[in-house]
Formats: structure tokens, C-alpha cells, sequence
């Protein structure tokens, strides 16, 4: 098996650059989702984060690697159904790549709401993955970073090893 993932509390972490005097923050575990007939394929799940002028921390874009699809293109789509029956689409912002990236901002309901379904349409091949995530890791992990978050803007954060 190529992917796996475990989840633990306290799953973001800091790094101080005392040379720069500069914060960075990191998700200590991140999310694989792969096709049930081929683990060579799949996603993994990746959040970038960024303080606010409070120095809050917030979850600011996420992060695709979208392995087995070839180069994805700007406009490339995430269709997100969730347990509730809403359904969101997230567009890549970034340019034509063959490095498997896909960037989006957040929507607010992923930190909220448990993810049922989700589906990556890569726009240049019109390739698709679809991953059926109920009871999986992937179903909550936003919900469970955004308490980290929260958690960790009001007691800190523990120093990245």
C-alpha cells in the first residue's frame, strides 16, 4: 500500500525561525485517500495556514497532490457532498502544472459539517477520482483541524519536531 494515515489531537504544530523572526504552521499528519483498485493513485490532503494581524492562526488555502491524473490544470474542480446533502465545488487557483498541485481557499462548511463524498475532476484531461469518505479519516479531519485551530489559538502551539 502506498498511502496511510493516522490522526492525532494536537495535529498542528509551529516552527520558529529565529534567523527570519517568522512563524510557520503544519499539519503534523495529513489525509491519503486512495482508489480502492490501484493504492498508487489517490490524493493526499494538505492545509496551509497563515496568521491574521492579531496573530491568530487560521486555515488559508488547501493543498492537493493529485497522483495518477498527469498534469493538472488552472480550473480543475473538487465537488464536495456532504452528510447534510450540500453539495460545494472548489477550483484550482493555480496555473497549469505537471507537479500533481491543486490549490483552493477554504469554504467554511468543511469545518463544520462531515464530508460524505468527494470528487477531483482534473481539467485537462477531464480524468476523475471519486471517494465515497463516510466513517473515513478524511469525513472530518477539516472539522477536527478547525478545533485544533481554535485550541491552539487560545493555549498555543506545541514547537514542530
Amino acid at each position: 500500500m502506498l498511502f496511510s494515515f493516522s490522526y492525532s489531537q494536537s495535529n498542528i504544530c509551529v516552527k520558529i525561525d529565529e534567523f527570519e523572526d517568522t512563524k510557520s504552521y503544519s499539519v503534523n499528519t495529513r489525509v491519503v485517500t486512495d482508489l480502492p483498485d490501484d493504492k498508487t493513485k489517490g490524493i493526499v490532503w494538505d492545509v496551509y495556514f497563515k496568521e491574521d494581524k492579531k496573530g491568530n492562526v487560521k486555515m488559508d488555502n488547501l493543498m492537493l497532490s493529485v497522483i495518477g491524473l498527469s498534469c493538472i490544470e488552472q480550473g480543475s474542480e473538487l465537488f464536495v457532498i456532504f452528510e447534510d446533502g450540500e453539495k460545494i465545488t472548489l477550483t484550482n487557483w493555480n496555473k497549469f502544472n505537471c507537479d500533481d498541485n491543486w490549490w483552493s481557499v477554504f469554504n467554511d462548511k468543511l469545518f463544520t459539517t462531515k464530508i460524505k463524498k468527494v470528487k477531483f475532476t482534473n481539467k485537462q484531461n477531464y480524468k476523475s477520482y471519486i471517494f465515497d469518505v463516510s466513517g473515513k479519516e478524511l469525513s472530518d479531519f477539516f472539522i477536527n483541524l478547525h478545533n485544533d485551530v481554535n485550541e491552539g489559538n487560545t493555549n498555543g502551539f506545541e514547537e514542530c519536531k
